[in-house]
């Protein structure tokens, strides 16, 4: 055959055959084979997740940890990485600062090395849950002050630890800041709830501040009912999603919900999720594709007291798949979730595996509902995961509560865990219905290269040229 001549028309009808023979036969793998499998799968999964017992993180070499606190009590909230190769640690003291417990952030090196501590409050209780770094590699914590009102507060620190403003807000009631997360043009967005203002005794907040601290607005989302928020999350297109638990009152049994809002924050949906015990929402994580995952504690279902839950959605609200993971006692997620590359990290506890009454764990899930990795951390005192980040080089850093360690009651901590200990790099299926699609595309190909080779010819003149020499082979 010369170099560019058309296929015969018998390879052209074994190449035709081919590819709609593989078109259909990706279709038929697809609807009427795979989908009751994966359906199988899933229920063999959820059995599988049971009766797997996680590795504790201390037959992990490599690791270390590093406890804060002084010989009172101690408590954690969450871990930041920050581009300048640093994180962040939010928590609340009452050994230091001026009260009966004060908002603390603290700043380590990767190493573990403390750079510096910062405390803030008033002479009643007040704490930090989260902390959240920018770009810059600024540091944001938010909470609750309790001095004569209850209200919320946010405050941003330099990397240098210079507190470079703070700003508390609420009525003559009651109101917590449990989350921040920022948009594209960097503005600041904190979530909670407030008994203050809205629709009921208990609404979800979320307030808007610029990046140099100027409040923006504020918005409450809730029925007649009870409505206790804790999360916030953008996806690409700006659409907003909040997470919670709502009841008839603040007594009553409840249920997790997720709401979606578009870029204008106009409500497009909103899901409940539970049983007839209570269920918690603590966090929202939106996959590349625009997919919202609803995680926290159920006590309806799963194996034990309380289990940790996710419930995937699709963009319009549609429940992809649920999961519970836990033993035969209390296990429980938190707040401060991470998705990276389309991968799940929840931190909780459990006092269904692990070493003490309570240890800290981590689960690592991906977008189809596998879990593809998890861990507990702990002694024989009561550890409690609060929040999990990672650094460029995928190593895990967990905020923790201690009595395990520590000089006090118990201690702020924050754990590291190499890359390898947990993440799994090969989570990649390579089943039989990626083989027929291959198979069709690359036909397909042949094609019509064959089409177009037919129409030219040979050696078709090009217009106002000569015509290309073709030499045998």
């Amino acid at each position: 055959m010369h170099e560019g001549s058309p296929l015969n028309p018998r390879m052209k009808q074994i190449f035709v055959i081919v590819f709609l023979g593989s078109l259909i036969g990706a279709v038929v793998w697809q609807w009427v084979v795979d989908a009751p499998e994966q359906r199988k799968f899933d229920e063999e999964d959820q059995k599988r997740q049971m009766n797997s017992v996680p590795r504790n993180a201390a037959e992990i070499a490599q690791g270390w940890n590093v406890t804060w606190g002084g010989i009172e009590r101690e408590e954690c909230g969450a871990v930041a990485y920050a581009p300048d190769n640093t994180v962040y640690l939010s928590g609340m003291t009452c050994s230091y600062g001026v009260g009966n417990g004060d908002m603390l952030l603290v700043k380590y090196a990767l190493d573990g090395t403390q750079l510096w501590n910062r405390t803030m409050g008033s002479t009643a209780p007040d704490g930090a849950y989260e902390v959240v770094a920018d770009k810059e590699s600024n540091a944001y914590i938010c909470g609750p002050i309790t001095s004569g009102l209850n209200q919320g507060v946010i405050a941003k620190y330099a990397p240098n630890g210079t507190q470079l403003w703070n700003y508390s807000w609420g009525g003559t009631d009651w109101e917590r800041l449990y989350h921040i997360i920022f948009d594209n043009e960097g503005n600041v967005y904190t979530t909670g709830f407030t008994v203050s203002y809205g629709a009921g005794g208990f609404d979800q907040v979320i307030l808007k501040f610029s990046s140099t601290g100027e409040f923006q607005w504020y918005k409450t989302w809730g029925t007649s009912k009870y409505e206790e928020g804790y999360d916030l999350a953008f996806d690409a297109l700006g659409n907003a999603f909040i997470c919670g638990v709502q009841a008839s009152t603040a007594n009553s049994v409840g249920d997790a919900y997720l709401v979606k809002f578009d870029s204008n924050w106009v409500e497009q949906w909103r899901r409940m999720w539970g049983g007839s015990a209570q269920d918690w929402g603590y966090a929202i994580e939106i996959d590349s594709s625009g997919n919202p995952y609803l995680i926290g504690t159920t006590a309806s279902y799963g194996a034990g007291d309380t289990d940790v839950f996710i419930a995937k959605y699709d963009t319009n609200g549609v429940l992809q798949w649920e999961r519970t993971w836990g033993g035969s006692n209390a296990d429980s997620a938190y707040l401060f979730t991470l998705i990276a590359n389309d991968t799940l990290f929840i931190p909780g506890t459990t006092e269904s595996y692990g070493a003490g009454k309570a240890d800290a764990c981590i689960l690592v899930y991906n977008t189809r509902g596998e879990l593809s990795g998890h861990l507990t951390w702990g002694s024989t005192g009561d550890d409690e995961g609060r929040g999990i980040a990672l650094d460029p080089q995928k190593n895990l850093y967990l905020s923790l509560t201690t009595t395990s360690w520590g000089a006090g009651g118990s201690d702020a901590c924050l754990a590291f865990l190499p890359h390898d200990s947990i993440i799994n790099d090969t989570d990649f299926r390579f089943e039989i219905g990626m083989v027929i699609i291959i198979v069709a595309i690359v036909a397909g190909i042949i094609i019509i290269w064959w089409m177009i080779k037919s129409r030219n010819g040979p050696n078709t003149p090009k217009p106002g040229g000569f015509p290309e020499i073709e030499f045998n082979t």
